[in-house]
């Protein structure tokens, strides 16, 4: 082999390495512009995960349900609004952390009834069918009081003065209301 073939040989073969390498760094420069993000692709849920979810929330929404239902207290929360007195009602988990209005025992009842108005109010058991008819409690500010029901708020919500006999509850005679005043 002389001489000018082995430097056409190496001419040949450095010409064809210098194409394939630019080739290859063309491709690449092609398929990976700096610029050009490479495609986001999120795996879809599975068929089991889409089947298992519904369920497993409608669990956790149902113990959440059972929890407030169960550990649920009612709460009237007297406050002063720009004209006078609102009431809101709402339902929370335990009872209120609140000092009890003097003369009230710590029993627990179905509703709290929570003074935060600069005012003292009363409620009052209003008992149809007997003779007995409470004098009120008084609720004063910064205090709360344990009750039965609540079912009539403020002074233009009076209870009526006679109730139907279909309205009252169970086997007894008589029946109550709560009216809560100021």
């Amino acid at each position: 082999m002389q001489l000018a073939d082995s430097i056409y040989w190496a001419v040949i073969v450095a010409c064809g390495g210098i194409a394939v390498a630019g080739t290859a760094m063309w491709y690449t420069a092609r398929r990976s512009d700096p610029d050009r993000l490479p495609e986001a692709r999120l795996r879809a849920p599975s068929a089991r995960l889409r089947a298992t979810l519904p369920p497993v929330i409608a669990a956790i929404a149902g113990a959440i349900a059972l929890v407030m239902w169960l550990g649920g207290h009612h709460v009237a929360i007297v406050r002063d609004d720009g004209s006078g007195l609102a009431v809101e009602r709402v339902i929370r988990l335990g009872e209120p952390d609140v000092p009890l209005a003097p003369g009230s025992d710590d029993r627990h009842r179905d509703v709290s009834i929570v003074n935060t108005s600069h005012r003292t109010v009363s409620y009052q058991d209003v008992v149809y069918g007997s003779l007995f008819n409470g004098d009120g409690t008084a609720i004063p500010p910064g205090t709360r009081l344990m009750v039965n029901r609540l079912d009539f708020v403020g002074p233009d919500d009076k209870p009526p003065q006679v109730i139907a006999a279909d309205q009252v509850e169970g086997e007894m005679s008589f029946a109550s209301r709560g009216w809560l005043t100021w």
